[in-house]
């Protein structure tokens, strides 16, 4: 089936101890027999309060822990959930709350008091529940049920709508786009078979996941390959190679202003492959979400001796349709690549 909830419960019987999620800031780890059980517990709360299969569920959260298993638990359980962008202003989020027609918001405390003034007015019909990065969902009295109580359908419709994410608006107001079930695992397939993907592959997701790229490339691909993935609060210069290295991430996906920003840090302070330790599992770095200059290009990979393939995607195909080829076939620098998938 085309459906996270398959890949989830497919993993979780067949390899329930291997890792799928690490989480640096918490020190949190996550199993995919774990994943499936956070996931079911997350059902049943929802059922529980009467959230019912189709209906909305959205959160504003930094990356981490909480983030990513929200993101597949509400999928898994049929409800769509509505990833909040957290650095759009006030009128934008305000909009996108009532026109998602949203029934829980899960938030985040930082995030929660630097949007008090879209929250604190919102009607009793949303439910906001606070969100710990470590402790998780502050999940009302009502929705204190065991996950044998339900919340979970016996089958799942892989066209039916699992993920509503709004684009910039940098036309007008933000657009609502619905993707499905089998949208979302395209997405996560697409990028398995743009960069060979295997069950051996971490990922380190340093994009929000309030946006197609981190959704798709770094949570999906990963699900859907059987592999897993790192996940930071956010990309910083100064922590991303420690983080490659110490948690062994064969893979990156990041964006050409974040490949700017490595680069000039390492110009700045002397950094190159030859001073990286525990690099060697590393096989790859994946740009998108705009053209990446091919000076720029050229030089990361001098410099750091790891490939950078650049892509193409969009919110509305869930993500990945064109990938330049994997070592050792040659890019075209410049190109956003050939269609994938």
């Amino acid at each position: 089936m085309n459906t996270a909830r398959h890949f989830i419960d497919h993993h979780a019987q067949t390899r329930p101890r291997d890792i799928f999620l690490i989480a640096p800031q918490s020190g949190l780890r996550l199993d995919y027999k774990t994943l499936q059980r956070r996931c079911q517990d997350i059902a049943a709360r929802l059922c529980a309060m009467g959230v019912a299969e189709g209906e909305k569920v959205a959160f504003l959260l930094p990356n981490g822990y909480w983030a990513a298993v929200l993101f597949l638990g509400v999928m898994y359980g049929g409800r769509v959930i509505v990833p909040l962008n957290a650095v759009a202003g006030n009128a934008a989020l305000d909009y996108v709350i009532g026109h998602s027609d949203s029934r829980v918001i899960f938030v985040d405390a930082a995030l929660g008091a630097k949007f008090a003034e879209v929250l604190r007015p919102l009607p009793d019909a949303i439910e906001v529940i606070h969100t710990d990065a470590k402790e998780g969902p502050a999940w009302p009295r009502r929705a204190a049920v065991p996950v044998a109580a339900g919340g979970q359908a016996r089958q799942m419709d892989e066209g039916k709508a699992a993920v509503l994410i709004y684009t910039s608006g940098t036309t007008g107001k933000p657009k609502g786009v619905l993707l499905s079930h089998k949208n979302a695992v395209a997405g996560g397939r697409n990028t398995m078979l743009a960069h060979a993907l295997t069950e051996r592959d971490r990922a380190l997701c340093v994009l929000p996941l309030y946006h197609i790229n981190g959704e798709m490339v770094t949570i999906m691909g990963p699900l859907v390959s059987g592999g897993g993935l790192v996940i930071p609060p956010r990309f910083q210069c100064s922590t991303f190679w420690s983080l490659m290295a110490a948690y062994q991430c064969t893979w990156f996906s990041v964006v050409p202003t974040i490949i700017a920003y490595l680069l000039e840090d390492a110009e700045r302070n002397g950094i190159d492959r030859d001073t990286l330790d525990g690099l060697d599992h590393t096989r790859f770095g994946r740009s998108a979400s705009s053209a990446l200059a091919p000076e720029t290009h050229k030089a990361f990979e001098r410099r750091f001796r790891i490939p950078i393939i650049e892509t193409m995607g969009l919110t509305e195909t869930a993500a990945p349709i064109l990938s330049n080829p994997m070592p050792p076939a040659k890019p075209r620098y410049g190109s956003p690549g050939k269609p994938v998938g």
